[in-house]
């Protein structure tokens, strides 16, 4: 903790300034100033992180680097201040922008991480991790092998489950809103066994690194399934898959070699592109309704016909200032300024979302899915469009984000944001003793961290995956090694 205590101070001294100098300087300047003292607070602790441990696998430094630096504009906003003002972006063209509310946001957002760095070196934080660590222990998970008969096996079911979905129309963009009751129940159904493809590639990734050339089959058994999870990735039509792929990737070739090599970290910038453009022509393509069947051959046809139909408007919207446009999508200030405002300017009534009632009910949500209770998940994205950004209400099956700090500041205001990213912090610091215990630790680890890795939008979501992960699965695998033994010994 002490390493952090001069970087908490700066950061205290930051929000002073906010809330005493509204006569000395503007909202935008005030805004730079946080955003400033974020960016040097994030460098700082990881600088003071990486004398010390393995920086890479530290939960706390890939949050600061994923959320603070990222989504929340520590060092994206800076690529869209033009003469010391922040533009807003497409996002708040329909709303009265009011630089106040920005400025309120930067605060809010280094309060949040200040109470992040405290949770996770929390005494609390510290002992919630060793329970995790105990429990995962005792529960056997992590002295699983798994065989490569087993492991391909996995694999496969996992791509056929997919692939099921997706020729019903029931995966990703391919989503069909006529089958909203069966969609419902299929999609939980993806959702659940989609780490299937996720575990086998993760561990065919381990051995690929490690024995690399060694291995024929393991190489092409890689290579074949990196393949497709792209594809798939792909036809979801959404930019996160292809870079939580990349980002696992990345994280096994540093696990397994304890080294960052340049080559693969600078082909990050060649996924970038191609989740900002390629992607999202895809998207393009399915919101034009241009689908007529979702039989994978002909669907790849019929969209490079559509791109070759439609070059010149895809030129001008995805092509152009392409830069600009993954700045403007990845920083995610504009949609959590435009929430504050409107949480301060509007009371919520009963035609809003309930936030705290959603987040009450993720302990029943973690052991009875909702297809067996009757009930869907809430498209937070299509209110917030409507009745925050005033875009209009059409069907879709993504949302869009108003980032953490939006939903905590809706469901509790300023204290909202201060016990949320605390709790956070503590959640981060439960998954750092993972890669420690063994390779089955690290797999939980990199599970784990796509549930909590980013701080999303959806928190209640993250809440569920992450208790199933860490205490359900554990839990199922203990109680049934423990009846099959029983079984045996009759």
């Amino acid at each position: 903790m002490k390493d952090f205590r001069i970087n908490i101070l700066f950061l205290s001294i930051s929000v002073i300034i906010y809330l005493i100098s509204d006569s000395f300087i503007t909202n935008d300047q005030k805004y730079v100033i946080l955003l400033t003292s974020l960016l040097v607070y994030t460098i700082s602790s990881i600088i003071a992180i990486y004398k010390r441990t393995e920086i890479l696998l530290d939960p706390l430094i890939l949050s600061l680097i994923i959320n603070q630096l990222v989504f929340l504009g520590g060092f994206t906003s800076f690529l869209i201040i033009e003469n010391g003002i922040f533009q807003p972006g497409r996002s708040a063209s329909l709303i009265p922008w009011n630089s106040q509310y920005l400025a309120k946001t930067g605060m809010l957002i280094n309060i949040g991480t200040i109470c992040v760095t405290y949770g996770y070196y929390s005494k609390l934080g510290t002992k919630f991790s060793n329970f995790n660590t105990k429990y995962l222990i005792k529960s056997r998970i992590s002295k699983i092998h798994l065989s490569k008969k087993m492991l391909i096996i996995i694999a496969i079911v996992g791509v056929l489950i997919k692939l099921y979905l997706m020729k019903n129309g029931l995966f990703g963009r391919l989503l069909n809103p006529d089958y909203t009751t069966y969609g419902e129940s299929a999609s939980y159904l993806a959702s659940q066994l989609a780490p299937l493809n996720r575990l086998s590639l993760i561990s065919f990734t381990f051995v690929f690194f490690r024995y690399l050339k060694k291995d024929k089959g393991y190489t092409i058994l890689f290579l074949f399934l990196v393949s497709i999870e792209l594809f798939f990735a792909f036809i979801e039509g959404s930019r996160r898959p292809i870079l939580e792929l990349y980002v696992l990737i990345f994280l096994i070739y540093y696990y397994v070699n304890q080294r960052i090599k340049i080559s693969l970290f600078l082909s990050g910038f060649i996924v970038l592109y191609i989740a900002f453009t390629l992607i999202l022509e895809f998207k393009t393509f399915v919101l034009d309704n241009q689908i007529s069947s979702t039989d994978p051959i002909s669907l790849i046809q019929k969209f490079s016909n559509y791109r070759e139909l439609n070059k010149n408007e895809l030129n001008e919207t995805v092509y152009e200032n392409v830069e600009k446009n993954i700045y403007y999508r990845i920083n995610l200030i504009t949609q959590a300024t435009s929430a504050i405002r409107h949480a301060d300017l509007n009371k919520l009534d009963d035609k809003d979302p309930d936030f705290f009632l959603t987040l009450l009910l993720v302990p029943i949500d973690v052991v009875i899915p909702k297809s067996i209770q009757g009930t869907t998940t809430v498209n937070w994205g299509d209110w917030f469009r409507y009745a925050v950004l005033n875009r209009g209400y059409y069907y879709t099956t993504y949302s869009i984000p108003f980032s953490p700090v939006g939903y905590l500041y809706f469901l509790g205001g300023t204290l909202g944001v201060i016990v949320g990213f605390f709790i956070y912090g503590i959640m981060l610091k439960s998954i750092s003793n993972l890669p420690q215990i063994s390779f089955i630790g690290f797999l939980l680890f990199l599970l784990l961290l796509t549930c909590i890795g980013m701080f999303e939008t959806a928190i209640p979501q993250s809440l569920v995956r992450y208790a199933r992960y860490m205490f359900v699965l554990p839990f199922f695998y203990k109680f049934t090694t423990e009846l099959l033994r029983k079984k045996q010994t009759i």
